[in-house]
């Protein structure tokens, strides 16, 4: 198969303009084997004269791989995720890199289509959010080693060895319960939205994702440090899979009247919910009931009064992600322990002293 550029020019012309035979040209062009930095400075520059560019799928063929990674994630249309995936195609274009996406919508079946196609089309790494209650296994070689480059993104796979981007989920959570303990509340609630059971539940279903089971570590320990209880009553867990059952989870919990004074909410559309409910109650945020979540969507700035939350850094995520792919491309071992990037809790007016 060869190689044709723009308008016809093909990696011959490139190496008879730049007067090197045709396999120095394309170690060249292509980015791998022996060949010295001037040399290559100069192919690089003839090309570019000529408006040479490469057949990726020649270049593949010939080097087994191509300069294409692959992007897995969960949901497209989840606002962090939208960001993530905008970051991990800039980053991926700043080094040289295109990126195919799939979005499986938390199915297992679905991931693993998405990486034997990757594998396929010969990408030279994956990005990959791990679909809840998965085992995984098509990205591991029995020797436990991935197939490819491979980064988790958000999600760590507790007992597989691979790089993982995060972020300190856990320390945010702890944190958030200790800015309302110290405004006065002792009553304290928490509703989780990434549960795979169906509804509404008051006990932590098993499979849940490794971000949402530091949340809820986190609010535990800062219950724990506060000196106040863990009450199951104000635990719920909804499932992603349902768009009512956030919500239902908000009337449930609230609308007791022996109902916490304070909740944090594990995801934007979480906290939505909760401020739905406690219109639909006549409860005020902020008055009320005070309010923290996770994420910093945009609306949560537009409400009245405007909604505490724990931001992530959605694009660090995803750029040091792509970093991390970009240097196990290049011959670097993979990360041995997480990369875990801090989270910023942004104090606002719904995160309000107990009245």
């Amino acid at each position: 198969m060869s190689e044709g550029g723009r308008g016809g020019v093909t990696i011959v012309d490139v190496a008879r303009a730049a007067q090197v035979s045709t396999a120095t040209a394309s170690r060249a062009l292509g980015g791998y084997g022996r060949i010295s930095a001037a040399t290559r400075e100069r192919i690089l520059a003839v090309a570019d004269d000529l408006g040479y560019r490469p057949n990726d799928l020649a270049r593949a063929v010939r080097v087994g791989r191509s300069s294409t990674i692959g992007l897995v994630v969960t949901d497209l249309a989840n606002p962090f995720f939208a960001q993530a995936t905008r970051a991990v195609v800039d980053t991926a274009s700043a080094l040289g890199h295109e990126v195919l996406i799939a979005n499986t919508g938390e199915d297992a079946a679905a991931e693993r289509r998405a990486v034997r196609v990757f594998v396929e089309k010969r990408v030279c790494g994956l990005v990959v959010v791990p679909a809840a209650g998965a085992d995984h296994d098509h990205l591991f070689r029995p020797d436990g080693r991935p197939h490819l480059p491979l980064v988790l993104l958000d999600r760590r796979l507790p007992g597989r060895s691979a790089a993982t981007v995060i972020s300190d989920d856990l320390g945010a959570a702890r944190e958030a319960v200790g800015l309302l303990a110290g405004r006065g509340h002792t009553a304290i609630g928490m509703i989780d939205g990434n549960s795979t059971v169906p509804g509404v539940a008051r006990d932590a279903p098993a499979g849940l994702v490794s971000a949402a089971a530091d949340r809820v570590e986190g609010f535990l320990a800062g219950l724990r440090d506060a000196g106040l209880e863990a009450r199951r009553d104000w635990m719920l867990y909804a499932t992603a899979a349902e768009p009512g059952a956030a919500e239902e989870a908000a009337l449930t919990l609230l609308g007791s009247p022996d109902r916490p004074t304070a909740v944090v909410a594990n995801n934007s559309d979480v906290a939505l919910a909760v401020v739905m409910a406690c219109n639909r109650l006549g409860l005020a945020i902020g008055r009320d009931v005070s309010l923290i979540g996770f994420d910093d969507a945009s609306w949560t700035r537009a409400f009245t009064p405007a909604i505490s939350v724990v931001a992530r850094p959605v694009a660090g995520l995803g750029e040091a992600a792509v970093r991390e792919l970009a240097a196990q491309i290049g011959g670097r071992p993979a990360a041995s322990e997480p990369i875990v990037l801090p989270n910023r809790l942004v104090d606002r007016p719904s995160a309000a002293p107990r009245r």
